[in-house]
């Protein structure tokens, strides 16, 4: 036979509810990683897509272009990658 007094109050655990505030805190750092990495992989696929789309149109240029434009375009591609490079070195140099 089970006796219930008629004055029991139900005190909680303190620890649960800091179990529950950390667990909820876990998730919402994870969900927060989560979509920082798909952000990341966005932007990738946002600047391969921007690179793949100037090369080709510099290819379809190049190949109905005239000589001295040809040469003009290579020049110019060349100038581009000797900045990317010489600010690449710099960067890793410091």
């Amino acid at each position: 036979m089970i006796i219930l007094e008629k004055h029991s109050k139900f005190v909680p655990d303190p620890r649960i509810g800091i179990m529950v505030i950390f667990s909820i805190g876990v998730v919402a750092a994870i969900a927060l990683l989560i979509a920082a990495l798909v952000a990341v992989a966005w932007l990738v696929n946002l600047a391969m897509a921007t690179v793949a789309e100037l090369s080709s149109s510099i290819a379809s240029l190049y190949g109905r272009a005239d000589p001295f434009t040809q040469l003009l375009i290579i020049c110019c591609v060349a100038y581009g990658l000797y900045r990317v490079v010489r600010s690449v070195f710099r960067s890793l140099r410091k």
